[in-house]
């Protein structure tokens, strides 16, 4: 399942390529102009982007925000953008944005993890039901990329990305990322 983009100058949607940086030319002019601004406007190469939802399993229940998930030279961004209103709702929440920005020299370490590990992992045993594994036959469960950051003395803040555009890639540029200098 590779998500896909809006090409503003044929008005289709067309699957995105492997989301990374030498991939750039293969996008649509509006999107490639978009991370080409995007670098500008960090002074940093982008190496890799994908959708992604954000989780805070620190709440119960786990919020989620969905955005996109970048990774430049220096630091891993998730941003989230406005989603459009559907008109019949009444009590909208007026949106805010989330913008994260994490050193990668700040990255203590990455892991990746499927449902049952990631629900022992932050909530001390597994929470889904037993069907979730029947289940997996027809839609395989979700990875979860578990980034943590040293934020000054504090003890580390977990960032949660599920539904990234292949998370063993990801996992992989994390990882060797965060041990350059």
């Amino acid at each position: 399942r590779r998500p896909c983009i809006k090409d503003n100058s044929t008005d289709k949607h067309v699957a995105m390529p492997n989301n990374n940086a030498k991939d750039l030319q293969h996008l649509p002019e509006n999107v490639r102009e978009f991370w080409e601004e995007k670098q500008r406007e960090l002074g940093e190469k982008l190496l890799k982007f994908s959708y992604a939802v954000l989780l805070d399993p620190a709440r119960f229940p786990c919020p989620e925000k969905s955005g996109l998930c970048y990774v430049m030279e220096r630091h891993l961004y998730f941003e989230d953008f406005p989603k459009a209103s559907l008109f019949f709702l009444m009590n909208v929440e007026k949106y805010k944005k989330t913008l994260i920005q994490i050193p990668l020299q700040a990255v203590v370490t990455v892991e990746l993890l499927k449902l049952p590990q990631f629900e022992e992992k932050f909530f001390g045993r597994p929470c889904s039901s037993g069907l979730a594994g029947l289940f997996q036959w027809f839609r395989p469960l979700p990875a979860y990329l578990v980034v943590s950051a040293q934020r000054e003395a504090n003890a580390p803040t977990h960032y949660v990305f599920r539904d990234l555009d292949n998370p063993d890639a990801w996992l992989t540029l994390l990882q060797s990322a965060r041990r350059q200098p």
